[in-house]
């Protein structure tokens, strides 16, 4: 699908940090090497299977790390 891009924003700025263009795995690997978790999650795009598959990894990945995130299916499916 193409190189991934991250853009993350200070937490002080009011920003957040944005992937575009890579795969679950590359998603969670990303959110795993943060010092500091996001408390919130939206996954706007893909087909509705993918994003609950997407949410249940990310949730069960913060409750096995002692992590506590929000993942909202927000957006257009596809």
């Amino acid at each position: 699908m193409g190189v991934p891009f991250h853009n993350c924003a200070s937490a002080e700025g009011g920003g957040g940090c944005q992937s575009a263009h890579a795969d679950q795995r590359d998603l969670l690997n990303f959110i795993k090497r943060m010092r500091q978790w996001p408390k919130e999650v939206r996954l706007v795009h893909g087909d509705d299977d993918a994003r609950q598959a997407m949410k249940a990894e990310m949730e069960n990945m913060a409750a096995r790390r002692g992590h506590e995130i929000e993942v909202i299916l927000a957006g257009s499916s596809a």
